[in-house]
C-alpha cells in the first residue's frame, strides 16, 4: 500500500472505524469494522483488501442503506500495526486493546 493510500485509510479509520478484540470463540482474531452509508467509500476499502462488504436495509423508512466492511485476524492486525504511528491517541489505545490477545 502506498503512503497516499495509507494516509487516506488512516484518516478514514480515525473518524469512522471500530477497532475490536476477537470474539470469545476467536480471541486471536482482532477486527476492524467500518459502517457507513457511502457505498463507494466502503467498496474502495474492500477493494484495497480484496475483500467483500455487506449492505443492511434501513430499519426505518427515512434511514439510508448502510454498508459494512469488516477485516478480521492477521490482515486486521497487520493494518492496525501499519497505521498505528499516524493515529490519534484514543485510536492507538483502541488498537492496543484489540491486539492484546
Amino acid at each position: 500500500m502506498d503512503n497516499r493510500t495509507l494516509f487516506w485509510l488512516a484518516g478514514l479509520f480515525e473518524g469512522e472505524a471500530h477497532f475490536g478484540r476477537g470474539t470469545p470463540s476467536q480471541p486471536r482474531h482482532p477486527r476492524v469494522a467500518l459502517v457507513m452509508t457511502d457505498e463507494d467509500v466502503i467498496a474502495q476499502v474492500a477493494n484495497l483488501f480484496d475483500h467483500s462488504y455487506t449492505s443492511e436495509l434501513p430499519q426505518k423508512n427515512h434511514w439510508s442503506i448502510t454498508y459494512k466492511f469488516t477485516l478480521r485476524g492477521t490482515p486486521a492486525a497487520q493494518v492496525m500495526k501499519q497505521i498505528y504511528p499516524i493515529m490519534g491517541k484514543r485510536r492507538q489505545q483502541q488498537i492496543d486493546r484489540a491486539l492484546e490477545n
